[in-house]
């Protein structure tokens, strides 16, 4: 299986390395992964298997539970089912909510939407998008009760500030700017700490 780890190529070593893991945790057996490689003729279809050993794995414990209008996605064909609701992309998302990086929300109120929630270290739990169907905001009436009910199970809605930095600077604008916030946070604190 070690030809699987030299794979050569821009973002081929990364591909392999996720075969290895899956290999080595015992996601797919080494003759099923040998197998399902032979069939492989391009890039989009080696993408494709990891996807599908992706979409084996159990999806962690949702954060906050299902409650009335909200329902936590809590699998990878409940995410397939989901993304062909609202016509998007979101089945991509798997690796990432299994990782932990991130979980995923349907509202099925008046106005359908998928909520994505972001751990924010060490804060919680951070109301991070919502969409509608195809992407579609969602109205501001929509957004402030789906952001009530997240509060009221313990998560913030606070964006963070790299975020906000991020929307406001061009990229090559972005080191320098986050210097400038971590400059002035710091003479906040200098300040807040002489008060003591």
């Amino acid at each position: 299986m070690a030809d699987i780890i030299r794979l050569r190529g821009p973002g081929l070593h990364c591909l392999g390395a996720a075969l290895q893991c899956f290999l080595d945790h015992g996601l797919i057996s080494e003759r099923e992964l040998m197998l399902r490689l032979r069939r492989v003729r391009k890039l989009g279809e080696l993408s494709a298997l990891i996807d599908r050993i992706y979409c084996t794995i159990e999806f962690p414990e949702p954060p906050i539970h299902a409650s009335g209008v909200c329902h936590p996605v809590c699998s990878a064909d409940y995410l397939a089912r989901t993304a062909r609701r609202f016509r998007n992309c979101l089945r991509t998302f798997a690796p990432d909510v299994i990782r932990g990086e991130m979980y995923l929300y349907v509202w099925l109120g008046d106005e359908p939407a998928v909520i994505r929630l972001r751990p924010e270290r060490p804060f919680g739990w951070l109301v991070d998008e919502i969409w509608g169907v195809q992407n579609r905001n969602v109205s501001r009436g929509c957004r402030d009760t789906i952001q009530r009910h997240f509060q009221q199970a313990g998560a913030h809605c606070r964006p963070n500030i790299e975020r906000i930095v991020r929307w406001t600077l061009h990229d090559d604008e972005m080191d320098r700017g986050l210097q400038e916030v971590e400059e002035g946070m710091a003479e906040v604190l200098a300040e807040f700490d002489g008060d003591l």
